[in-house]
């Protein structure tokens, strides 16, 4: 139920205005969900190249020292990763795929840009994925749907936030199998602290194991860090498939 907040805040918190919202937020959940990957498969190849070139380690598990080819490849993975050039959520610009003409700022309008060029580069007129504009407007009916259904309340931004990192983590789960620790991480959240009390949901989850017949109960509070079994795998940068988590059995 919305509550009696003073103008503008039942306007701005309203589903028409959050899901507007959810136009601008879908087109850089676009930008996320296509660098996130990439800058993890760069942080995996950097450490390649710093495993290759340890060579007191290569000599711990081989018993010899480590054969000049193998420092050679990490000199010239390290030499390769460090001639790419910078990689954020900002920098570079957004660019075309096909020809790499950058994209200007009325080619980026959620939805109409697409619309407009009729799902072509504007430079090379090579196809850009309808996935774009669908995600924008998947988020945009999100955002409205969680504005209807919490109201215009202040914890109405946080689930949107939270629907946010879902669609992100679903789009890049299902284009590489990974979900990164980045984004995983942060919806652990201590609801004890009081940053998010809307997150205390009093319920337990069963989580079923492989073979069907070992039984978790995982109370909610594994999520505020109150289970020290609860652990990824050593190594794992993150969350691919069941196997990189452990979580403790009651047998």
């Amino acid at each position: 139920m919305a509550l009696d907040l003073p103008f503008p805040w039942w306007l701005l918190l309203s589903p028409l205005a959050l899901g507007l919202l959810g136009l601008v937020v879908g087109s850089f959940l676009n930008v996320v969900v296509h660098r996130t990957p990439l800058r993890l498969e760069r942080q995996w190849w950097g450490d390649v190249a710093q495993q290759l070139g340890d060579a007191e380690s290569h000599r711990r598990v081989f018993g010899a020292p480590a054969p000049a080819a193998v420092q050679a490849t990490a000199d010239a993975l390290d030499k390769a990763l460090q001639a790419l050039p910078e990689l954020t959520l900002s920098k570079p610009r957004s660019r075309c795929p096909g020809c790499g003409a950058p994209i200007r700022w009325y080619q980026n309008v959620p939805v109409l840009s697409w619309a407009w060029l009729r799902g072509k580069c504007a430079a090379c007129k090579a196809a850009i994925s309808a996935r774009y504009p669908l995600v924008e407007l998947l988020t945009a009916v999100l955002f409205a749907a969680t504005a209807w259904r919490f109201g215009a309340v202040p914890s109405t931004l946080a689930w949107c936030a939270f629907v946010a990192v879902l669609l992100v983590l679903s789009f890049i789960d299902w284009d590489t199998t990974v979900l990164p620790d980045d984004l995983t991480l942060p919806l652990l959240v201590d609801t004890r602290s009081g940053a998010l009390p809307l997150f205390s949901l009093h319920r337990r989850i069963r989580l079923l194991t492989k073979n069907n017949q070992d039984q978790t109960q995982l109370n909610w509070a594994a999520f505020q860090g109150t289970a020290p079994g609860m652990s990824c795998a050593p190594g794992s940068k993150g969350l691919n498939g069941p196997a990189d988590i452990t979580i403790p059995t009651n047998r």
